[in-house]
């Protein structure tokens, strides 16, 4: 009898046991270099996770590009196996302009994903094969290449961001109408500490078209981002 109950006994455990590993290699699957269908239901988890922020944003009306601050808010981080990072921008009023979700995924290079969002626009970011696909309010723009530049989906340069490892800022170009490429501001990276509360943008073009400053956002945006998940 006893030896039936301990027989019993374990085979329950080996159950339980194989459930859970079985539990974790799917997990690991689904995570280690997921599908587009398993990436595009994260983005909608996201969108879940940040709702009670994105209701919180003040209105983008145009001119609060030049309030957004160099410092960001509240940030959270959670890691099990793969790691999700929640974090807001505000503005240099402390008033929340941007919120963002940042999930990485198990594969040993670089796969992940970001969503971003003001009040009236989205911002998808999926890092894959060193490259970004750029996606802006559920329209698909373009590839962002790992050296800051942004080809359209004819395989055209569209703009790009000049990273230099010692300069103070990034200067943003746009390839414009005329065929040449229009600087429209620049994404401040180093401030000194008299400043308190430093604003992210500076020497913005006053002339900066709707479309130009969608391209603009997304190209500093991610910067931004990228520098605090990481």
């Amino acid at each position: 009898m006893i030896t039936l109950l301990v027989l019993g006994m374990i085979g329950v455990v080996s159950v339980f046991l194989f459930g859970m590993i079985a539990s974790g290699g799917r997990f690991y699957l689904l995570n280690y270099n997921p599908s587009k269908k398993k990436v595009l239901t994260d983005i909608k988890k996201m969108k879940k996770l940040l709702a009670p922020n994105i209701n919180e944003l003040i209105p983008w009306k145009g001119e609060e590009i030049n309030l957004l601050s160099l410092k960001h808010g509240s940030v959270q981080r959670k890691k099990r196996g793969t790691t999700v990072v929640q974090g807001t921008f505000n503005s240099i009023y402390h008033e929340p302009m941007i919120t963002y979700a940042y999930k990485k995924y198990m594969a040993k290079t670089e796969n992940a994903v970001i969503y971003a969002q003001t009040s009236n626009r989205s911002f998808q970011y999926r890092i894959k094969d060193q490259q970004i696909e750029l996606t802006i309010n559920n329209k698909f723009i373009g590839i962002l290449q790992s050296n800051g530049v942004l080809y359209n989906t004819k395989k055209k340069m569209l703009a790009r961001i000049n990273r230099k490892s010692d300069a103070p800022h990034y200067p943003v170009l746009i390839h414009s109408e005329k065929g040449h490429m229009k600087e429209l501001g620049t994404l401040v990276t180093k401030t000194t500490e008299e400043q308190i509360n430093p604003r992210a943008l500076q020497f913005l073009d006053p002339n900066m078209t709707d479309q130009e400053e969608m391209v603009f956002l997304s190209l500093v945006l991610f910067d931004m981002i990228y520098k605090v998940v990481k």
